[in-house]
């Protein structure tokens, strides 16, 4: 048991010092501490079901795309979120999850809109946690989650809100019990939080 816990601490650690790297060059490329990266955009739509008796007022779109993390130009469709309010209304699959095991993912969100509104910032929280969910089937570690600046804020407390908790500051990773850990940034950067389930 006290290995395990030893082993735990010991990739605790070393995935977050590979967190705070920044990318490095090597023979000429940029490398960075994760290999894909999924993105994902938020988009208002305000009149999606405008029609009298609905009660579908406002509805988020989340789209889910994913790249190489040297190559954001080869897109691939993952998914397509729906959202009424930051609850989950319905998902569109446009392909399995099929990046190769065990290669390290960052989670990256922007507003097609460039602002949101309330409702984006809950469905990108929403979004977030399940697409933690096919990485770690997939078993694929998120090495980090970039969210913009002025949505910091709001999308990690609406994460705290769907049950995960602020590590404490200070303290060294893997000395609390965690099923899932999740270190955010902001871009541009600025603002970190550790958050943990």
């Amino acid at each position: 048991m006290k290995f395990q816990a030893r082993a735990l601490i010991i990739a605790s650690t070393l995935l977050g010092a590979m967190t705070s790297l920044a990318p490095a060059f090597a023979d000429g490329m940029v490398s960075y501490p994760y290999d894909w990266v999924l993105e994902l955009k938020t988009k208002p739509l305000t009149r999606q079901f405008e029609y009298q008796g609905s009660t579908l007022k406002k509805i988020e779109k989340v789209l889910v795309e994913y790249h190489p993390a040297k190559d954001a130009d080869t897109k691939t469709a993952y998914e397509f979120l729906w959202y009424n309010g930051g609850k989950a209304l319905g998902m569109e699959k446009q392909r399995k999850f099929d990046l190769p095991q065990g290669e390290g993912v960052a989670i990256r969100v922007s507003h097609m809109n460039g602002s949101s509104t309330e409702g984006e910032n809950k469905a990108a929280a929403n979004a977030i946690l399940r697409l933690a969910l096919d990485t770690y089937l997939n078993k694929n570690p998120i090495v980090q989650v970039r969210l913009p600046a002025e949505t910091f804020n709001d999308i990690t407390n609406h994460l705290v809100s769907l049950g995960m908790q602020v590590a404490p500051e200070g303290v060294e990773d893997g000395a609390y019990s965690s099923n899932l850990t999740l270190f955010l940034y902001s871009e541009p950067d600025g603002n970190k939080k550790v958050l943990y389930i």
